[in-house]
């Protein structure tokens, strides 16, 4: 009997000690998970915050990002929306934050692809924005090309996943490259 207690507790440290491990030092798939969470988080526009507040949302925004970014985004019935460098997105964001009480940014369905080396990483997910200003929400699937740079992971390209959906304009099937 003692031999199975002994069994059992060892088994529940051994256990313990993974946990902990993995908690303290997280896989990178993790990382970049918890990473894009909290950029989400960063992105949206809470309709308490002050303007001191929004001001370091933008700031910790740019964060997250390359110095080199690069994003190009279709939207349904054709619009498409680029922009280059941190200073783009620093600009919209302000944009952003002076036309919206309320904008909330979810990222849901996360596949994260890394490289062999672990150095960069792709991350196809879909981009669910609920703002003020619309009774519904917006739907996006993107597809982000993060790279491992001084221990963060930054984001360096953002592009629409092209689906059916794209090519429905006005209810007709139109053939796009």
């Amino acid at each position: 009997m003692k031999i199975v207690v002994r069994l059992v507790l060892l088994l529940v440290l051994v256990g313990l000690g993974y946990w902990l491990y993995t908690f303290f030092f997280p896989g990178p798939e993790r990382v970049i998970r918890q990473r894009l969470a909290k950029l989400a988080q960063a992105a949206s526009i809470r309709p308490d915050q002050g303007l001191l507040s929004r001001g370091a949302a933008i700031q910790e925004l740019a964060g997250y990002f390359d110095s080199e970014i690069e994003i190009t985004v279709n939207w349904r019935g054709g619009s498409q929306h680029s922009l280059a460098g941190r200073d783009e997105i620093i600009e919209t964001a302000k944009l952003a934050h002076a036309r919206f009480k309320h904008l909330k940014i979810e990222f849901l369905d996360l596949n994260v692809t890394l490289a062999p080396d672990k150095q960069s990483a792709i991350v196809h997910l879909t981009a669910k924005v609920t703002s003020s200003d619309q009774s519904d929400f917006q739907v996006q699937e993107l597809k982000f090309h993060l790279k491992k740079a001084n221990g963060d992971w930054l984001i360096f390209r953002i592009e629409t996943i092209r689906t059916l959906s794209h090519l429905l304009v006005d209810g007709a099937l139109v053939a796009r490259a």
